[in-house]
């Protein structure tokens, strides 16, 4: 290596490698070594506005750490096995330029396997203890939402029909033999473990003109099952009023030809 007169050190790189250490591994840059209480390589940006690493491939960035901290990747973080990513703040995924595909996915696909699952393949859990004085809590635990705003300045109908979200659930068979599955799961299971909480399990608004629920089987079990299982009494079965200034035009309309009973009450004949 040379000095220049402004101090600079230039390394000759015209031997391949540029290696710190012992030449073991032959990669562009190697730093070995052992400093304990300290980092092995330390990159300190002191200008306050540039990044601090930044890594490209021909000439293309795909990698880079901002100087507030940001991790900027182009690619995919993948290979984790039997590790922990942890964020401490917050993952925030930017997915603007996503028109068709996913813009966050996650893959659990196994393949043939004889393993049981019994984990889950997301969890998300807030929990803490609250030592302040009173106070209000307000924030949601899981925010799905869908805003589109239509510039009317174009002609033509901007149709949506996609679900802001969907949840399926598939059991199939596969291959010849006696082998047998069978699927007892709730595909939405809602519980709310505190007694004294007075908000619904279910909150329901419904600012169209489409139905608030809609149940459509193709089974030929019950369409809707309500089952008080717990020891008190519960006040209402179904309770259908109207709170505001509008006007329930049939509280229940039974109308289809080919339902058998519109109202079976069985031994209760009180109406």
């Amino acid at each position: 290596f040379t000095t220049s007169s402004g101090g600079d050190l230039t390394i000759d790189a015209s031997g391949g490698d540029i290696i710190f250490a012992d030449p073991i591994t032959f990669t562009g840059l190697t730093v070995k070594g052992s400093v304990p209480g300290r980092a092995l390589v330390v990159f300190d940006e002191t200008g306050g506005t540039q990044n601090i690493l930044a890594a490209s491939a021909s000439g293309t960035t795909k990698v880079t750490l901002s100087h507030d901290g940001n991790l900027a990747i182009a690619g995919e973080i993948s290979n984790l096995t039997g590790g922990t990513l942890t964020v401490n703040d917050n993952l925030k995924v930017i997915a603007t330029s996503v028109t068709s595909g996913t813009g966050f996915f996650v893959d659990a696909a196994q393949g043939g396997t004889t393993n049981l699952f019994t984990g889950d393949i997301g969890n998300i859990t807030y929990t803490k203890t609250y030592n302040g004085t009173a106070g209000s809590e307000t924030g949601n635990i899981l925010d799905i939402s869908r805003s589109v705003t239509r510039d009317i300045s174009s002609s033509g109908a901007l149709a949506i029909s996609g679900a802001v979200a969907t949840i399926s659930d598939t059991t199939a068979t596969t291959g010849s033999g006696t082998g047998t599955v069978t699927n007892s799961a709730n595909v939405l299971f809602l519980d709310q473990n505190y007694s004294s909480a007075t908000g619904a399990v279910l909150s329901i608004e419904n600012a169209g003109t489409g139905s608030g629920i809609s149940l459509s089987s193709s089974s030929t079990g019950v369409l809707a099952t309500l089952n008080a299982t717990g020891s008190g009494t519960t006040a209402d079965g179904l309770l259908i009023q109207q709170t505001g200034s509008g006007t329930i035009t049939d509280a229940i309309d039974v109308s289809d030809e080919t339902i058998t009973n519109a109202i079976n009450v069985g031994a209760n004949m009180i109406l």
